[in-house]
C-alpha cells in the first residue's frame, strides 16, 4: 500500500523541467479558444504537374479544392502565365458548396509556338487564397503512316506533304511527317503522271492511307514455304479442308492454300512488295462440313512464325500442331440491305492482319445460323453487300446475334451531268445519308486523276497547280464519290483497301480483315467538261 501511494504521487507531480512546455501548450489552447478554433483555409491541387497540348488541339487536367478549418466561401479559379495563342477554360470557374473539382481545358491554336511554360492556377475567396503550379508543354504533332494501292501493295517513291513538311514513301510505303498542328491535311502526288490525292482533316498519329488514283508500286518479292501439319484430323478426312494462310507481321503479305482430304503437307509461295525481308505468321485452320456444305466443326487450329527472304525457300523443321478440336458457338447473322446482297461472308480474325473465311454465300440470303470457332483472342468478322456498289461489315463480334446493315448509295447533286465550263472554283455537292467520310474522284484516264477525302459534302477540285498538276482545259472528265462512314476522315482514307480486303475474304478465303465496323457506298458516275 505504501508503495502504491508513492507511485500515485509520482504520476501526479510534474517534474520542474516539463512546466514551461505545459504552460506554453495551455497558452496555445487558450489562444485557439479565444479565436474560435482553427482558421478557415483552402488548398488547391492538380491531377498532374506536367501537361502536353498539341498545336491545334486540346488537353485537360482536373483541379481539386480542399477546404480546411470550416472554410465555406465561394472560391474563384484562375490561370495565369499563359503563352500567346493558348487559351484556358475552367468548368466550373467558381467552386461553391460541395463542388470541389473543376476541369481545366487548354486549347492551343494551330499557330502556337512550341515551348515549355510555367503556369499558376490560383484559387481565391473571401479571406481565402491558394495556388498550384503546372508545367504546360506546347508541342507540334507528328504522324507516321503507310500509303498503299488498291490491291494492298505499298507505294514507294510517292511525295507527301503537310503544313510545309515534305517526305517520300519508302519501299514499304511508310512515311513520317512532323511539325504539324491539328487537324492536318496530307497531299500525295505523282507529278509525272498527273495524279494527286488529298486527305483533308486528319487527326490520328498513325494512319493508313490508300488510293486507287495513284499508280506507284514497290519491288515485288516472294519466298516459298514447305511444311506439314499434325494433330487435328490429319491426314485430312472427307468433308474436311485445312486452310493455311500467311499473315504479314511487319508489312503486307497474304497468300493461302488448302490441304485437301488425304494429305498433311503443303508447299506454297508467299508474295509481298517492299523490303526483301518479311516476317509472317502461318495460320492453319481445319474446317469440317456436312454433305451439304454447311460448317459443323473445326477439328484443329495452329500457327507458327516464319522469317522470309526474297527468293529463298523455308522448310519448316516441325509440323504445325493443330491440337484438338475447337469449341464452337452459334451466331445468328442478319443482313439488312436496300438491295439483295450478292455475297455474304463470315470469318474469324486470328491476327491483326489475318481473317480466315469460314462461310461464303452468294444466294442472296439475309438470315444465317452459323457455327463459329472459339480461338483465344480472336473475334469474328461478318460482311455483306455488293462489291461493285455497296457493302458493310461488323468487326470484333464475339457471338450471339449480329446485324450487318448495308447503307444507301450517296447521290450526286451538283453540277448536273454533262456540265460545261467546270474549273477548280466550281462547287461539287453530294447527298450522303450515312454521314462521315467521303472520297471524291475526278479523272480522265491517262490524262489526269485527282481525289479528295474529306467529311465535307460540298467541295471544289483541289487546285494543285503549284505541284505541277493542273486541271486540263477543254477536257471531259468523270466524277463520283465513295461514302465510307465513320466519325472522321480516317475511315475514308483507306476505303479502297477495305474493298480489297472484302474481295479477298470472298475469293481467296482470307484477308487482312478489319479493325472496326465500316462500309462503303459508291455513287453513280457523272461527266463534265472543263473550261477551255
Amino acid at each position: 500500500m505504501q508503495g502504491s501511494r508513492r507511485l500515485e504521487r509520482t504520476r501526479t507531480r510534474a517534474p520542474a523541467r516539463l512546466l514551461p512546455a505545459r504552460l506554453a501548450l495551455a497558452g496555445g489552447l487558450l489562444f485557439l479558444a479565444s479565436c474560435g478554433g482553427p482558421q478557415p483555409s483552402i488548398a488547391v491541387s492538380l491531377a498532374g504537374d506536367v501537361l502536353q497540348v498539341i498545336r491545334g488541339g486540346q488537353a485537360t487536367v482536373e483541379v481539386t479544392l480542399t477546404r480546411l478549418g470550416g472554410a465555406s466561401a465561394d472560391v474563384t479559379l484562375e490561370v495565369t502565365g499563359l503563352p500567346d495563342e493558348v487559351q484556358a477554360a475552367l468548368s466550373p470557374a467558381v467552386l461553391a458548396g460541395d463542388v470541389l473539382t473543376s476541369t481545366l481545358t487548354f486549347s492551343a491554336d494551330a499557330a502556337a509556338d512550341e515551348g515549355v511554360h510555367i503556369l499558376t492556377v490560383s484559387a481565391t475567396g473571401t479571406g481565402l487564397a491558394a495556388e498550384a503550379q503546372l508545367v504546360l508543354e506546347v508541342e507540334s504533332f507528328a504522324v507516321t503512316g503507310r500509303l498503299n494501292g488498291i490491291l494492298g501493295a505499298p507505294m514507294s517513291d510517292v511525295i507527301l506533304a503537310s503544313q510545309g513538311d515534305t517526305t517520300v514513301t519508302d519501299e514499304d510505303g511508310s512515311f513520317r511527317l512532323a511539325g504539324l498542328s491539328l487537324p492536318y491535311d496530307v497531299t500525295a502526288w505523282i507529278a509525272a503522271s498527273q495524279q494527286v490525292h488529298v486527305y483533308r482533316g486528319l487527326t490520328e498519329g498513325e494512319v493508313e492511307l490508300s488510293s486507287f488514283v495513284l499508280t506507284a508500286s514497290s519491288p515485288s518479292r516472294s519466298a516459298t514455304i514447305n511444311g506439314s501439319v499434325t494433330g487435328g484430323s490429319v491426314p485430312v478426312g472427307a468433308n474436311q479442308v485445312i486452310r493455311v494462310c500467311a499473315e504479314g507481321l511487319d508489312g503486307y503479305a497474304l497468300d493461302c492454300l488448302e490441304i485437301t482430304p488425304g494429305n498433311s503437307s503443303f508447299s506454297f509461295s508467299v508474295s509481298w512488295q517492299g523490303k526483301p525481308e518479311r516476317t509472317v505468321r502461318l495460320h492453319a485452320l481445319e474446317i469440317e462440313t456436312d454433305p451439304g456444305g454447311e460448317v459443323v466443326g473445326y477439328p484443329g487450329y495452329g500457327s507458327v512464325e516464319v522469317e522470309l527472304t526474297d527468293g529463298e525457300t523455308v522448310n519448316l523443321s516441325e509440323p504445325i500442331d493443330l491440337g484438338s478440336a475447337l469449341d464452337t458457338e452459334e451466331v445468328e447473322l442478319t443482313v439488312v440491305a436496300p438491295e439483295t446482297p450478292s455475297l455474304t461472308v463470315a470469318a474469324v480474325q486470328v491476327g491483326p492482319n489475318m481473317a480466315l473465311t469460314v462461310m461464303r454465300d452468294d444466294t442472296g440470303a439475309t438470315d444465317f445460323s452459323l457455327v463459329m470457332p472459339v480461338i483465344p483472342g480472336a473475334g469474328y468478322v461478318f460482311a455483306s453487300g455488293d462489291l461493285f456498289d455497296q457493302a458493310a461489315w461488323v468487326a470484333g463480334a464475339t457471338g450471339g446475334s449480329v446485324t450487318v446493315t448495308v447503307p444507301e448509295l450517296p447521290t450526286l447533286t451538283e453540277p448536273a451531268d454533262l456540265a460545261t465550263d467546270v474549273t477548280t472554283a466550281t462547287e461539287f455537292t453530294v447527298a450522303n445519308t450515312g454521314g462521315g467520310a467521303v472520297t471524291w474522284t475526278w479523272e480522265e484516264l491517262g490524262v489526269y486523276r485527282a481525289a479528295l477525302t474529306t467529311t465535307a459534302t460540298t467541295v471544289t477540285i483541289p487546285d494543285t497547280s503549284e505541284l505541277g498538276i493542273t486541271l486540263p482545259a477543254g477536257h471531259t472528265l468523270q466524277w463520283r464519290v465513295v461514302a465510307s462512314g465513320g466519325d472522321g476522315v480516317e475511315p475514308g482514307a483507306h476505303w479502297d483497301g477495305d474493298v480489297f480486303s472484302l474481295v479477298l475474304l470472298y475469293a481467296l478465303g482470307a484477308s487482312q480483315g478489319f479493325d472496326e465496323d465500316g462500309y462503303f457506298a459508291i455513287s453513280a458516275q457523272r461527266s463534265f467538261t472543263t473550261a477551255p
